[in-house]
């Protein structure tokens, strides 16, 4: 397994969104390990949409690239009770699945370090 950080600078509002996942290409899969952006902390009600379409998009292409390098399982983490994320996710043919991951402390380490970055 390997972890994949990806970062997209809004340079208007002067903001960040990051994804990182976790990819296992022996079994082609990956899991998005976390997603952060200033969104909740944006006062200004404009740029909380900016952030929310840039975060959408960004999974677009990260769902895109992947799918492209041959990984079969896109595993975005769970629902809940957030029906926009069950539009999203079934977008792209997506079937629902219950599964259980165990990832070492390291990988809790670098999601708090990422949440926690600018």
């Amino acid at each position: 397994q390997h972890l994949w950080v990806c970062k997209i600078h809004n340079k208007a509002i002067r903001s960040n969104i990051y994804h990182a996942y976790l990819i296992d290409s022996e079994n082609k899969r990956f899991h998005l390990y976390g997603s952060v952006s200033d969104q909740l902390t944006t006062v200004n009600e404009h740029h909380r949409k900016i952030l929310a379409s840039g975060n959408r998009y960004m999974h677009y292409l990260d769902m895109i690239e992947m799918i492209g390098s041959g990984i079969e399982i896109c595993d975005m983490g769970e629902t809940g009770k957030h029906l926009q994320r069950h539009i999203f996710k079934r977008g792209f043919g997506g079937v629902f699945k219950k599964s259980f991951h165990h990832y070492p402390i390291y990988f809790h380490v670098l999601k708090s370090l990422i949440r926690y970055s600018k």
